[in-house]
């Protein structure tokens, strides 16, 4: 099993309890959600001409999570897509097996919208279909319907929920006057309620109001005491991972942020930025040396293993040292990481500086080397003995 692939599923079953294509493709960044959005809206035939990668390999990634998750014991769901506003299923490829894997997901029953399945009753029918007109963001539907069951069964105790999420995406228009109280709102009782009752439709029914609020909040400086009143947040929210660092950038000095430099990474991974995100996450230990710790629900598998196999060093290392050890490690790493300015640590520029010399004996080499045992007697120590494994 391919880690990475392996690594990826278990970080969606750890944040979502299920595995969905769709989830897989937009958390790999193979696919942006705005191509998505184009797709339920009807505006393309076939989503999987908008993929990033190599097709036929992204095949082989869908076929080994699919393995993967039946190991584990998840019992596959049929997955049905529909135009928002619409009833036709959309179709994601005209390859058999590509179409066949991205409508089949993996899951555990209690992971599923709340439908009442075995209540033959027109109550609880009705209930089921405002869920799904409102997972579609058919809200002339769902309100249709929720009048219909306000007469029929008044009592049905999903009622009261369903016409909150209603009253909330009929809102989605309006100009918001408060956003810090949008911003609770949506937090502590909307998303959680959405994902209670919608499942896996709950991501684009908040996507509007995600979207929204980060409208709202255009032209707001990053404050470091509110950080999730910013439009880096909700792009975040949204998977819009352009717009996230389109939000980052625009703070003059994010890089002296940390919750930025997170976000910005994180952006940077899922666009196939791996240099960006490298960089970020070494500003982090340089300026952050307490949030080192690469986020297990974000970071690639390999910088997780590096940090862990880092954590267990002897002699210790300080975390504001771990990307100067990763060039002794890795010294491929200088082929597409930038050369460091002259406000990057010095034992960073040292490590950089000999990776780079070809005659490892040579009286630059030397130099170089003796400079660092004099800096760090610890970092020397390391490098000496990848040289001599």
């Amino acid at each position: 099993m391919n880690p990475q692939i392996q690594h990826r599923v278990d970080q969606l079953l750890l944040e979502q309890g299920e595995y969905i294509p769709l989830e897989f493709l937009l958390a790999e960044g193979h696919l942006l959600y705005s191509d998505y959005e184009q797709w339920r809206n009807g505006n393309l035939k076939l989503l999987d001409d908008e993929l990033a990668g190599d097709l036929p390999q992204i095949r082989k990634d869908l076929t080994r999570a699919v393995v993967y998750v039946r190991a584990l014991g998840l019992q596959p769901t049929p997955i049905d897509y529909h135009p928002w506003g619409g009833s036709k299923t959309l179709r994601f490829s005209s390859d058999v097996l590509l179409e066949s894997l991205f409508h089949e997901g993996y899951c555990k029953n209690e992971e599923q919208p709340q439908l009442d399945l075995f209540m033959d009753t027109t109550g609880a029918n009705l209930a089921n279909d405002i869920v799904l007109a409102l997972g579609r963001r058919d809200a002339d539907v769902a309100g249709e319907l929720l009048e219909k069951l306000y007469h029929t069964d008044p009592a049905q105790h999903r009622l009261g929920k369903l016409e909150l999420l209603l009253e909330a995406m009929r809102q989605q228009d309006l100009p918001i006057t408060e956003p810090e109280e949008e911003l609770a709102d949506l937090q502590d009782e909307i998303q959680p309620l959405a994902v209670e009752m919608l499942g896996r439709e709950s991501r684009p029914y908040m996507e509007p109001l995600w979207r929204r609020l980060g409208e709202a909040l255009a032209g707001r400086i990053f404050d470091p005491q509110q950080p999730e009143l910013h439009r880096s947040y909700t792009a975040l929210r949204n998977l819009d991972w352009m717009a996230v660092i389109e939000a980052v950038e625009a703070e003059p000095d994010w890089r002296r942020q940390a919750v930025l430099l997170q976000r910005h990474a994180r952006a940077c991974d899922h666009l196939q930025r791996p240099a960006e995100a490298m960089l970020d996450r070494f500003q982090i230990c340089w300026r952050f040396p307490e949030q080192a710790a690469p986020a297990q629900t974000d970071a690639t598998v390999d910088l997780i293993r590096a940090w862990e196999l880092f954590q267990n060093l002897e002699p210790e290392l300080e975390p504001s040292l771990f990307p100067a050890w990763l060039l002794i490690i890795r010294p491929g790493l200088i082929e597409w990481l930038p050369s460091p300015d002259a406000e990057t640590p010095a034992d960073y520029r040292l490590l950089y500086a000999m990776q780079q010399e070809k005659d490892r004996l040579g009286s630059e080499s030397m130099r170089l080397r003796a400079e660092l045992k004099a800096l760090n007697p610890a970092l020397f120590h390391h490098f000496i003995s990848n040289r001599s494994n």
